[in-house]
């Protein structure tokens, strides 16, 4: 479970450097857009696989931004 709390971390970080690096236009946006999707899709099949009280307390803290997920 560890290793699917740090996988979702990962991928949160991917998807704020993508949309950094739009917003300095070094990325196009159907891009950005694509690969956005992509691991919006990883994101959702990852907290699928999560028990039903974990995920909540991730989306708990997700939502009023937890520094400590």
């Amino acid at each position: 479970m560890q290793d699917a709390m740090t996988e979702i971390k990962s991928l949160e970080n991917d998807k704020k450097r993508i949309k950094l690096l739009h917003s300095l236009g070094k990325i196009p946006f159907e891009q950005s857009k694509k690969e956005i999707r992509i691991l919006d899709s990883r994101l959702k099949v990852l907290m699928d696989s999560l028990p039903e009280k974990e995920r909540s307390m991730l989306l708990f803290r997700k939502e009023y931004h937890s520094v400590h997920y």
